[in-house]
């Protein structure tokens, strides 16, 4: 009898509790969905392209996977799973229900590569390469789960559920982000860890608060050291990786943080000479000093452009800088749509045609890969 009471309590307020981190979530992400960010985010002058690079990735599928033509190096279970998660936000956003379809199946072949609900790295090479062989370690990297190509992996099925809301998603995440977080500690050894896989297990949380509200917590003491670090860090940072995480900052607490810390670190890193060519102090650095790869102009296109779409502001678009790195994009498509990896700086021609390549032209035209 007593126990009733305290039990319809505890029921109450769970659902109070509940009600405060949807509404949260809510409000975090309701400027995604904005008249003035849905109307802009895509690029209008360039729909076409759009369409051309999805469509040259699923010709290019086969086995339920995207198989380049040429790629720059072996490619992990994360590109497969971003590029399918890619495709099915910009069938959402050109309702194109067939490049949704395509990403079902893709994540599908993602969902059973899966090891102890986690994923492996997952390396594989069905395809040219075009320089760069199989790391050595790879056979030992494929016998246990990776934390950080979890995390990312994650991330992706999280925003293809947003879209296509298919429930045979749900089951593998929440296994996933349980046994994520059951096997590391993320805030402990978040700084001893790989690059980047602190924030990919928070990215993870993110992409499914929708469906799975009761991990959101879990991801907070990553989201405030990545807010607390992030203008220290973003200058030091690959351009890709400060890309992530101003992408985690955006997806966990929306336009709060943008002119506070999101510009802030991106002043920093256009202002850090490191990552600039001698060549053109317009172009950016990734890892090879011989060329000029899509993870370096690309990434810093698509964080522009995104800053300036949730900003509502023209803070960089108008820039020469972004206007050239705009031309860099373009110039590194194939009139079939497939997008080159990177550019020779000897011979000024364009490389490969990996996955990343076709998901980052996707994320830059696409204004986002976040919905």
């Amino acid at each position: 009898m007593n126990d009733e009471p305290k039990n319809t309590d505890q029921v109450r307020l769970g659902r109070t509790i509940l009600a405060g981190v949807l509404l949260l979530l809510v409000t975090q992400t309701c400027w995604l969905h904005s008249g003035s960010w849905k109307d802009a985010r895509i690029d209008k002058n360039r729909e076409q392209e759009i369409r051309k690079i999805c469509d040259f990735v699923i010709q290019h599928t086969r086995n339920r996977r995207y198989h380049p033509p040429m790629a720059r190096h072996p490619e992990s279970v994360y590109y497969r799973a971003t590029v399918a998660a890619t495709l099915s936000l910009a069938g959402k956003l050109l309702t194109e229900e067939r490049y949704i379809k395509a990403a079902s199946t893709m994540l599908d072949q993602v969902l059973e590569e899966r090891l102890e609900s986690m994923w492996p790295v997952s390396m594989w090479a069905d395809f040219p390469i075009f320089d760069r062989p199989f790391p050595l370690d790879w056979e030992e990297q494929e016998s246990r789960p990776h934390p950080r190509t979890t995390g990312l992996v994650l991330y992706s099925l999280g925003l293809h559920h947003q879209i296509s809301g298919e429930n045979r998603f749900v089951e593998p995440a929440r296994q996933g982000i349980e046994q994520l977080f059951a096997t590391w500690d993320f805030n402990r050894d978040k700084e001893r860890m790989l690059h980047f896989t602190a924030e990919a297990a928070a990215l993870a949380i993110s992409g499914w608060e929708h469906a799975l509200p009761q991990f959101s917590q879990m991801k907070e003491p990553i989201v405030d050291w990545v807010l607390e670090t992030y203008v220290e860090t973003a200058p030091k940072d690959y351009a890709y990786f400060a890309a992530l995480r101003m992408q985690l900052i955006l997806a966990a607490t929306g336009t709060k943080h943008l002119r506070t810390v999101i510009r802030p670190g991106w002043d920093a890193f256009l202002a850090e000479p490191r990552w600039r060519y001698w060549h053109n102090p317009n172009d950016f650095r990734h890892t090879n000093d011989a060329e000029i790869n899509i993870r370096g102009n690309g990434a810093v296109a698509y964080a522009l452009r995104l800053y300036d779409l949730a900003a509502a502001e023209k803070v960089y678009v108008d820039s020469p800088l972004y206007q050239h790195l705009s031309t860099w994009m373009d110039s590194m498509r194939r009139p079939d749509g497939g997008c080159h990896s990177f550019q020779s700086i000897a011979n000024g021609k364009p490389y490969a045609l990996g996955t990343l390549a076709q998901t980052l032209q996707l994320w830059w035209l696409l204004g986002g890969f976040l919905y």
